[in-house]
């Protein structure tokens, strides 16, 4: 026992480290109601712990929705700005064709404006020629006469030349034992215009000939009245 240490002190007791207060003999209230604490904190550590893992999970599953719908979103309205921007380009696109068909009008009629009658019957000639065969058997080639008187020299035509004068001007019509050709530079021209213009059209196409010409393997008109009609040239 250790010596006094002060008037009102009379003995100070050591214990060792086995009889500590939690595992020795000395046992109080207040050490139970400490110990009872400890496991209620470790429980409620436990429980925050759980909540707190729940409350992670939760954010995380509402994020992972939050962006889906926001994905959704911007993907609809992605998909309406691409129709808009869609439907304005196919209006742009034939606004242009409009142009570009009325621009192509105006070129056409100026160029037929300044065609010469002499230049037109020359094109209808080229195309009879163009399509009738190489050899053929009495072959006649009738014209306007206006546009018979209107040929140079240099314009002579492979075939005996005649005049009709029911036929219109810029027009060509050779007759043969095997058949009859015909070009019509108007026809032509009327042909090429409707061709034009249904370029602006969505999925039209020329069904005709644009170039005014084809072949009848039966004649409209008696040749014998059109040679009694008509005088050789």
């Amino acid at each position: 026992m250790a010596p006094a240490t002060s008037s009102f002190l009379a003995a100070e007791l050591c214990l060792p480290p086995s009889l500590r207060p939690r595992h020795g003999v000395v046992s109080s209230v207040d050490f139970r109601v400490t110990e009872d604490a400890r496991l209620a904190a470790a429980q409620l550590v436990q429980q925050a712990q759980a909540e707190a893992a729940g409350i992670r999970e939760q954010a995380r599953a509402d994020a992972l929705a939050a962006l889906h719908d926001e994905e959704r979103r911007i993907a609809h309205e992605a998909g309406q700005l691409l129709a808009r921007l869609r439907e304005r380009e196919a209006s742009m696109l034939e606004g242009v064709a409009g142009l570009a068909v009325d621009l192509a009008h105006s070129i056409f009629d100026r160029l037929l404006v300044d065609t010469t009658a002499r230049e037109r019957v020359m094109a209808a000639c080229r195309r009879v020629r163009e399509e009738a065969p190489p050899k053929l058997t009495e072959a006649v080639a009738w014209l306007h006469p206006e546009d018979a008187a209107s040929l140079a020299q240099e314009d002579a035509l492979p075939w005996e030349l005649r005049t009709d004068a029911r036929l219109a001007q810029g027009s060509c019509r050779l007759e043969a034992a095997s058949g009859e050709w015909r070009a019509d530079f108007s026809l032509a021209a009327e042909a090429l215009r409707a061709t034009v213009q249904q370029w602006n059209a969505p999925g039209g196409g020329a069904t005709e000939d644009a170039c005014g010409v084809g072949q009848d393997d039966e004649l409209d008109d008696d040749p014998d009245q059109e040679e009694e009609d008509g005088e050789q040239s």
